[in-house]
């Protein structure tokens, strides 16, 4: 395969989709971006003709009820096809902030006792976060978004981005949580999250969900001075997944 083919979800208030398909056609890959509306019409034969699916950033319907709660509920609902595809291919998909709220809420990263296990509420502070951070990849985790990648530098922009676990969950698989599920941590704590989550995987390692927006600091001159040199690193988060795509 030459040029794989992205899928970008856009619309409903999506409003991250043109900097997440300029990072991954600068990793060589073709990417469509097609509406939520569109994507419910879609056959799961048009479906698999795509190599990569990305959820994309934003306030998808205002973040009424919740963030990412209203689209998740319209894939469940409207999209069987699609919803099957992203948990039971190997399929490499990721969910940026407000797609990785919509990845929680449909239940990718498990349920347990038939719920879901994690959720994303709001941050400790009540407060809308607007900062840039640094992140640690956890090598005990196998994620092919990854790969060879140990330290991350981005922005994160979010007020419902505290990633925690039920109780119950935690309780019979926490070192299933620690040392399989969280991919990413905060070098500190800017959130209340779980363990300093930043970004968890599914056992499979082709799903990706992070708070943090890679495909903003993509190109040398997005990074605050002296930091410049993180953007080689995020980039390769997209190359990972292109080049696995290649591969298939």
């Amino acid at each position: 395969m030459l040029k794989p083919n992205v899928l970008i979800l856009s619309g409903d208030g999506i409003n991250c989709e043109e900097e997440t398909a300029k990072a991954f056609q600068l990793c060589g890959a073709d990417t469509e971006k097609v509406h939520v509306n569109d994507l419910i019409e879609m056959s799961s034969g048009k479906l698999r003709s795509y190599h990569i699916v990305a959820l994309p950033g934003g306030f998808s319907f205002g973040d009424e009820l919740g963030s990412g709660k209203i689209l998740s509920l319209k894939i469940s609902h409207k999209m069987k096809d699609f919803l099957n595809i992203l948990i039971e291919s190997r399929m490499p998909v990721i969910g940026i902030c407000n797609g990785f709220q919509v990845l929680c809420e449909l239940g990718v990263f498990g349920e347990y006792n038939g719920k879901i296990n994690m959720s994303l509420t709001e941050n400790e502070s009540s407060m809308f976060i607007n900062r840039w951070v640094t992140l640690k990849v956890n090598p005990k985790v196998e994620c092919l978004w990854l790969k060879s990648l140990d330290e991350l530098s981005m922005p994160v922009r979010h007020k419902e981005g505290k990633v925690i676990f039920s109780e119950q969950y935690l309780k019979n698989n926490e070192s299933l949580v620690k040392n399989k599920m969280i991919a990413l941590r905060y070098n500190n704590d800017i959130n209340g999250s779980y363990d300093l989550c930043a970004g968890v995987t599914n056992e499979k390692g082709n799903i990706l969900g992070l708070m943090p927006h890679p495909e903003a600091a993509i190109e040398k001159y997005h990074f605050p001075e002296g930091m410049d040199a993180f953007f080689k690193q995020n980039r390769q988060i997209f190359q990972n997944a292109v080049d696995y795509a290649k591969e298939c």
